[in-house]
């Protein structure tokens, strides 16, 4: 079995963890998150259980290299302790628009048709802030143990992830205006637009966790 095989293991199994309050330790390791897109349904950003801190390495190098702590069950900890405080970081944050740069890895990574990538950068804009505020976070799907964004209701009660996407935005009026007013349909060009930018939460949320002031 090899190291990432291992790690992926052992936070499956991990015994005894309570979620606790975030602290500055957390965000040391939350600002190195790598995320994948998780497949199914309409997707979403989900942390990636493999390789979670560096593309390029398993889980115990990045702790054993980023945290001083001696006991590979402390590390291991602590990891698990800043990513269930995600959703709580995402809450707490706030990060302005602009064009953020990411690391090597993650641009690689990131650099596909409708990413929003510009080189190394990626510009983050209020739309992604608001999606990133709105998303559903979930524990424990089959294949993982870290927190990921629901892909079938990403953003609200509707299987139609436009439309909840779009009611986030403010592009459509609120479910509270529903029993006065029927939502008017999206349009394919403002389909297209909404499924680009829940796309691109992808870039988006690493930005968001790299530089996001809490």
């Amino acid at each position: 079995m090899g190291e990432r095989e291992r790690f992926y293991e052992a936070l499956c199994g991990f015994i005894g963890f309570t979620p606790v309050p975030l602290i500055d330790a957390h965000v040391e390791l939350i600002r190195e998150i790598r995320f994948d897109w998780m497949p199914t349904d309409s997707g979403a950003p989900c942390v990636n259980p493999i390789t979670p801190l560096h593309l390029d390495e398993d889980g115990f190098a990045s702790l054993r290299r980023m945290t001083t702590l001696q006991e590979e069950g402390q590390r291991l900890r602590l990891f698990l302790e800043a990513v269930f405080a995600l959703p709580e970081f995402v809450e707490k944050a706030t990060l302005v628009p602009g064009d953020y740069h990411l690391p090597r890895d993650i641009a690689e990574f990131l650099d596909v048709p409708r990413s929003g990538m510009a080189g190394d950068c990626f510009r983050f804009t209020g739309e992604h802030l608001k999606l990133l505020k709105a998303a559903s976070w979930r524990t424990r799907q089959v294949f993982s143990p870290l927190p990921y964004i629901a892909p079938r209701r990403p953003y609200g009660d509707f299987t139609d992830v436009p439309m909840d996407a779009a009611l986030v935005l403010g592009w459509r009026r609120s479910y509270s205006d529903l029993h006065t007013e029927p939502l008017e349909p999206l349009s394919g060009s403002e389909r297209a637009l909404l499924a680009e930018l829940h796309y691109q939460t992808l870039p988006a949320i690493h930005a968001f966790v790299r530089y996001a002031k809490v």
